[in-house]
């Protein structure tokens, strides 16, 4: 299953694919970059794994088909 991730970079949230070093989008927020990937997750069937500040797995939605 393909995963969509959360992560901080530098001062922003980023979304990617966790199979890719290309970062799909930046946001102000972590809480809208969520929402984009859970979105994304939902249209691909795939699984979003958010990580906090310190980049450790801190939650994790499976969108399997």
């Amino acid at each position: 299953m393909r995963q969509v991730e959360v992560l901080l970079v530098e001062q922003s949230w980023a979304v990617k694919w966790s199979d890719s070093e290309n970062v799909l989008a930046y946001y102000r927020n972590q809480t809208e970059a969520e929402q984009i990937a859970r979105q994304l997750a939902r249209r691909e069937g795939a699984e979003v794994r958010i990580h906090g500040r310190d980049g450790r797995l801190v939650d994790r939605h499976s969108y399997a088909r």
